[in-house]
C-alpha cells in the first residue's frame, strides 16, 4: 500500500468517525512505518481509537505495551494504561504500572500524587495496608509537611494497631496543622484528647498523657473530658495533691 494513500484514508476516516476504518488503516501503517518512533506513534493512536471509540480496552492495554516495549517507559503511555486498570478494575496491574510512573516521575510533586495514589489502591482496592503504609512513607519522606500524608499515616496505624508510630503521627500533624493555618480550634482539642487517650490508657506514659491533656485545657478550660482523665491519671499514680486540684477544677465548672 502506498503510505501517502494510507494517510490519506486516515484523515478521511477521522473525519467520518469510521473508526473499525481507521484502526485497520492503522495497521497498514505499520508495515510502512519508517523507524521505531513512527512505529510508536501508530501503536498509540491504534491504542486509543481501541479505548475510546472501540471500546476494546484489552487491546487498548497490548497496543499501549507495544508503545512500551519500544519507547521504555514512556509517560504517556503508563498514564493511559493506569486509566485502563482503573477502568477495568484491576488493581494489581494498576499498582505495577503505578511503581512504572513512580520510576520516570519528573518531578517530587509528581512522585508523591503517585505514592499517594498507590497508597488508595492498595488499602481501599487491594486491603493490602503495609503496601499501602510503604506508600504513604515514601511520600512522607519527600514532603514530611504534606498534612493529607499524615492524616492517612495516622489512619493506617491506627488499623495496624501501631501505636508508638500513631502518637508521633499525631503530634507531627498538631505541629504541621497549626503552622500551616489548618487546623481550627475544635480539631486541634480532638488530637490532643486523642493523644492523652492514646498516651495514658495504651502506651501508659503519663508524662506524656497529662502534657497532651493540659494542651486541651490550655484551649479550652472548660472541658470535662481533660479534667476527668487528669484526676485519673493522678489518683493513678497517687499524686493525691494534683489528683484533688484537678477535682476542684472539675468542681469549679
Amino acid at each position: 500500500a502506498d503510505r501517502h494513500a494510507l494517510e490519506a484514508e486516515e484523515a478521511i476516516y477521522f473525519r467520518r468517525e469510521a473508526w473499525k476504518e481507521l484502526y485497520d488503516t492503522y495497521e497498514k501503517l505499520i508495515d510502512v512505518a519508517a523507524g521505531d518512533e513512527e512505529l510508536a506513534d501508530t501503536y498509540a493512536r491504534m491504542a486509543r481509537v481501541s479505548s475510546e471509540a472501540l471500546h476494546d480496552e484489552g487491546r487498548a492495554v497490548d497496543l499501549w505495551n507495544k508503545v512500551l516495549d519500544i519507547r521504555s517507559e514512556d509517560q504517556l503511555a503508563l498514564g493511559a494504561m493506569a486509566e485502563l486498570h482503573v477502568r477495568r478494575e484491576r488493581w494489581d496491574e494498576l499498582v505495577e504500572t503505578l511503581e512504572r510512573q513512580v520510576a520516570v516521575a519528573a518531578s517530587d510533586g509528581e512522585q508523591i500524587v503517585l505514592y499517594k495514589r498507590l497508597g488508595r489502591v492498595w488499602a481501599e482496592k487491594l486491603g493490602r495496608e503495609r503496601s499501602a503504609l510503604d506508600a504513604w512513607l515514601c511520600a512522607d519522606r519527600i514532603d514530611p509537611a504534606d498534612l493529607e500524608t499524615l492524616r492517612a499515616l495516622a489512619e493506617l496505624y491506627r488499623s495496624l494497631q501501631s501505636w508508638d508510630e500513631l502518637s508521633q503521627t499525631l503530634r507531627r500533624i498538631i505541629e504541621v496543622g497549626q503552622e500551616q493555618g489548618q487546623l481550627d480550634e475544635d480539631q486541634v482539642i480532638e488530637l490532643y484528647a486523642e493523644l492523652g487517650r492514646l498516651e495514658g490508657d495504651v502506651l501508659g506514659r503519663v508524662d506524656e498523657a497529662v502534657d497532651a491533656w493540659r494542651a486541651v485545657l490550655a484551649i479550652d478550660a472548660s472541658d470535662f473530658r481533660a479534667m476527668a482523665a487528669l484526676e485519673g491519671l493522678f489518683t493513678r499514680e497517687a499524686r493525691w495533691e494534683e489528683a484533688a486540684a484537678a477535682a476542684r477544677a472539675a468542681a469549679d465548672r
